[in-house]
């Protein structure tokens, strides 16, 4: 009956080959099963639009997994890196630590050496002093022998004068017998020649005799005479000679004296200028070991080293203070980074999920028929929203609702219908619904309507739709049911007055609302976790921003504490070194001040012995002093009696020689005779 029409069978009689073919296989039901066909095609090739958009959506979410992978690797690689970084650091700073403690055994080491040393000066030092005491002992007891020999040395001077006065004497002596000697040999010749002279003249002697005889006994009284005078003399000489001995042994003592003491002095004067120049060396350096400047200057460094070391202190302070903020910083981008990659992981597990149901909703509501979709897009209904955006449904009744409803899912919902008849003709193929309506609210009533809010326009459909929450219920009003109601549960057994409807495992339109539902859910989730993504990404730039200007704080200050630390440690250098010049000044100051004591000491001794000594030598003076009235005395006594004994030698000689010659010629005269 689908071809039996008015004005069909002139139609049939002049239609084409072709048009004639359609509508036989029209009759013959055959173009139901090519509609079936056509649909079933369609269906597959959205379907297998569908599978390549999901394929599509794979690569994609396959690609984002790579790179979701590599940053994973990265994480890791990072993680691995940091790991090895804080493992290189620590090695790093055990080895510093190990070469600053191999240091500091060196130094230790060099400390122990040095302090060696220093006892080892001490000790020479002290060796040194002793071997000066044992030096200054012999140097006394070296005065003392050099003065005892110097005494010696003049009383064996006094010794030798005398002997060689004594040997001078005796030269004397000898060079007076010698002349006499001479003077006997000369006689003797002259007696021998006279003798000769006198043989000759003996007889003339012989007559003499007589006269000669008495002259003979007053020239040998007067010989006698002559040679008691001059035995006298001689007598007088020689108590002349033993006096001027004892006085030459006397006054031997103070000259020697003198002369000791006059050495004496000038050693002593010597020994005083040397001391003097000491002491004033001493003196000079004493009043240029001024430690008032250095006093002054280790104050100065005490407060600089106390205002560096409080600096230090307090940019250490800070330092350690900035060190749990950075680690708590740190732990906090961590955790963002964890939180935004979690993030991100699920925003993009949601996306993709939001994808593959977009696109099968898109297929459920019909929008992947390509010729329907660029005619609504010619006509501007491109994105008019479809009933099933537009409902919301009660929970547990989406099944239900999908059951009525059906395809009318897929209706495009207008303000009115009154246009859409004019757009209608410009379709040439396709499927398309379009509904209108006003917004409704959901109720708590019994029909299907009262389970769904959103949109009106289907609610005299709904409205007949009795609601059930099982079978059994259902199965009880199915007998009170008129002809246009129904009843439906949730799973989407619906049941009319007189046929019985069953859902399950639907095709595409199965799940049409809760997936729209499950979109919308994804929508707002993936709207939620942008937001949070980027409250996270702006958190997390502050934090880095935060954590960059705490490491640059922390680098500075640990530069400000290694600058305050050397600046510290060189203060303290200076420091040492003054307080050590101190201390060597005090006790250079204080060996000055026992060397300037005992050089004034000795210096005083000197004085004491250099007014001693020319006490003695003013005592030896005067002595020495009477000894030369003495000595005048004596030697003019000497001379006197050198007179006297000249003048008895020359007497007794003449007489002796008178007499001798009287004897002579009265031998010669009485041998003549």
């Amino acid at each position: 009956y689908a071809i039996i029409e008015q004005g069909m069978i002139s139609r049939l009689i002049e239609s084409k080959p072709e048009e004639l073919r359609v509508f036989i296989e029209e009759a013959a039901g055959i173009s139901k099963y090519k509609e079936r066909r056509r649909e079933t095609e369609s269906r597959m090739r959205r379907t297998q639009e569908n599978l390549e958009r999901l394929t599509d959506l794979r690569d994609e979410l396959e690609r984002q997994l790579q790179h979701l992978q590599r940053q994973a690797a990265a994480a890791e690689k990072y993680t691995e890196y940091k790991k090895e970084e804080r493992l290189l650091k620590a090695q790093l700073q055990v080895l510093q630590w190990k070469t600053l403690d191999d240091q500091a055994g060196v130094k230790e080491k060099e400390i122990n050496r040095l302090e060696l040393e220093r006892e080892a000066i001490v000790t020479e030092q002290v060796g040194l002093n002793t071997g000066i005491e044992q030096a200054r002992d012999q140097h006394s007891q070296l005065n003392d022998s050099f003065n005892e020999v110097q005494g010696r040395f003049y009383s064996i001077g006094a010794e030798i004068a005398r002997a060689e006065q004594g040997i001078q004497h005796q030269q004397q002596r000898r060079q007076q017998l010698d002349a006499d000697l001479q003077q006997l040999s000369v006689n003797v010749q002259e007696t021998t020649r006279h003798l000769e002279n006198d043989r000759e003249k003996i007889a003339m002697w012989e007559e003499e005799i007589a006269e000669i005889e008495p002259e003979l006994e007053i020239t040998d009284a007067a010989e006698e005479g002559a040679a008691e005078a001059l035995s006298n003399a001689e007598d007088a000489m020689q108590s002349w000679q033993q006096r001027w001995d004892e006085f030459n042994q006397l006054a031997a003592g103070p000259r020697q004296r003198a002369e000791v003491e006059q050495s004496r002095i000038q050693h002593l004067e010597l020994s005083l200028q040397r001391l003097q120049e000491r002491i004033e060396k001493l003196d000079q350096e004493r009043r240029g070991l001024n430690i008032e400047d250095t006093d002054d200057d280790i104050d100065l460094l005490q407060q600089e080293a106390a205002e560096v070391e409080l600096e230090a202190l307090s940019a250490q302070e800070r330092h350690e203070q900035l060190i749990p903020q950075i680690s708590e910083c740190r732990e906090r981008i961590k955790q963002a980074n964890d939180e935004l990659d979690t993030c991100r992981s699920d925003l993009q597990r949601k996306r993709g999920r939001m994808a593959s149901l977009e696109a099968l909703q898109q297929a459920a509501l019909g929008q992947g028929d390509k010729t329907t979709a660029t005619w609504l897009e010619d006509q501007g209904l491109a994105n008019t929203p479809r009933l099933a955006e537009q409902l919301q449904v009660s929970e547990g009744w989406q099944q239900a609702v999908e059951t009525v409803l059906g395809d009318q899912l897929q209706a495009l919902c207008v303000d009115s219908l009154d246009g859409v008849g004019s757009i209608l003709d410009g379709l040439k193929a396709g499927n398309v619904c379009f509904v209108e309506g006003a917004a409704k609210s959901a109720s708590s009533g019994v029909s299907l309507a009262d389970k769904v809010s959103g949109n009106a326009a289907l609610l005299g459909v709904l409205g007949s739709v009795r609601v059930a929450d099982d079978l059994i219920a259902a199965l009880a009003m199915w007998s009170s049911l008129a002809p246009h109601e129904s009843v439906i549960t949730p799973e989407g057994l619906w049941l009319g007055s007189n046929w019985l409807r069953v859902s399950r495992g639907n095709t595409e339109q199965g799940g049409v609302l809760q997936r729209q539902q499950d979109l919308q859910e994804l929508r707002e989730a993936i709207d939620g976790a942008e937001i949070r993504i980027q409250t996270i990404v702006e958190g997390l730039d502050a934090d880095r921003n935060l954590l960059k200007t705490q490491e640059l704080d922390r680098e500075t200050l640990s530069r400000e504490v290694q600058q305050f630390n050397r600046q510290h440690g060189e203060l303290k250098a200076k420091l040492s070194a003054q307080q050590a010049r101190i201390e060597q000044v005090l006790a250079r100051r204080q060996q000055l001040d026992g060397d300037g004591k005992e050089f004034r000491n000795q210096f005083q001794l000197e004085q004491e012995s250099v007014a001693e000594a020319r006490m003695t030598l003013q005592e030896a003076i005067e002595s020495m002093e009477q000894d030369s009235g003495k000595r005048e005395a004596l030697l003019s006594e000497r001379d006197n009696n050198r007179t006297i004994l000249d003048a008895a030698r020359q007497t007794a000689r003449q007489s002796k020689d008178h007499a001798h010659q009287l004897a002579m010629r009265h031998q010669s005269l009485s041998t003549q005779r």
